[in-house]
């Protein structure tokens, strides 16, 4: 026989666990044993299974892959970046409150996964009357998934709407205070976190809330002891750029400016991207800290080249493409 879930006592463990990976600073003795805990109540409520194939199966669209159940729920146990992104919207949901209390706020959460893990910590620290979430998810798997973890949980009064879409076209119905996304990986590559912004951005208002509020990409090559030394910035991604980016680019196809590397010495064949990400105000992800911030290399053999040309491409192969000249 099956054994009964205490739900409470489940939801006591949670609203720990939320709070320790909430609390200010950065790494602390408490926070890894917090984000076990949170993961490991979180797989098991929503069923998730490794060996499961149709949870390992990705989506694959015109802007980029949408990564299968098992992968998007696995993110979760990197733990700074599980930190960071999960107190970047509990503050901006605060932050939020102080301007706006008669209604609650409206946060669009674009690639929940099966989890909609980095939403559940604000879920639990605020009464339904002050937040409300529409959450949005291609894969239908995730999709069911997150549903029965929301009604264990009975979260679901936080919840203004499920949507079953692909966040990069999907049309907005309403207004929101603050849009999350964290469909990324290093470089900004296979990725949609870029089309999704921009589709995102380009219906709501100026002062909505992005989240993360900046990523940044660059070219660097490697040092044996410290950091990689950065050659040159290829994108810095945020609101004002968003704007430029949707102002000069056709309806529903984004055009990014090309950005041209002219090196003082020769090229190197040792050259990498660099990505840095600013969730929200001090909540930062940089060099090393998580998956989405370790530098990868650009392939390809450049001694010959005079000029690297870098071109951002929203496609199945998402990512920077480069061009030797």
């Amino acid at each position: 026989m099956q054994q009964k879930i205490d739900i409470s006592q489940i939801k006591e463990k949670l609203e720990i666990a939320c709070s320790t990976i909430l609390l200010p600073g950065d790494f602390h003795a408490a926070l890894v044993p917090a984000i076990n805990e949170y993961t490991s109540m979180l797989f098991e409520l929503a069923g998730i299974n490794s060996e499961s194939d149709e949870q390992r199966t990705d989506i694959f669209t015109h802007t980029g892959k949408a990564i299968g159940p098992f992968w998007a729920a696995a993110c979760v146990r990197e733990v700074l970046r599980t930190q960071r992104f999960c107190r970047g919207i509990y503050e901006a949901v605060k932050d939020c409150l102080v301007k706006q209390t008669t209604k609650p706020i409206q946060v669009i959460y674009a690639g929940t996964g099966p989890l909609a893990a980095l939403a559940i910590p604000t879920m639990m620290q605020f009464r339904p009357n002050q937040v409300q979430f529409t959450l949005l998810e291609i894969n239908p798997v995730s999709y069911a998934k997150l549903q029965q973890l929301l009604t264990i949980l009975d979260l679901n009064a936080y919840v203004k709407e499920f949507v079953l879409a692909d966040a990069a076209t999907w049309k907005v119905t309403d207004t929101a205070d603050i849009v999350v996304s964290e469909t990324m990986n290093g470089g900004l590559r296979n990725e949609p976190q870029i089309a999704i912004m921009l589709n995102l951005a380009s219906q709501l208002p100026e002062n909505t809330l992005l989240i993360p509020e900046e990523i940044t990409v660059a070219l660097a090559t490697p040092r044996k002891e410290n950091e990689p030394l950065l050659l040159k910035e290829l994108g810095r991604f945020n609101k004002e750029s968003y704007r430029e980016i949707i102002a000069g680019s056709n309806a529903d196809k984004w055009s990014f400016k090309e950005v041209v590397y002219e090196p003082d010495e020769e090229i190197g064949s040792k050259l990498m991207l660099t990505t840095n990400i600013t969730v929200y105000k001090t909540d930062k992800l940089g060099y090393n800290d998580c998956s989405l911030t370790l530098p990868y290399r650009v392939k390809g053999d450049f001694n010959e080249a005079k000029t690297l040309k870098f071109a951002y491409k929203l496609s199945e192969q998402t990512g920077f493409n480069v061009y030797a000249g």
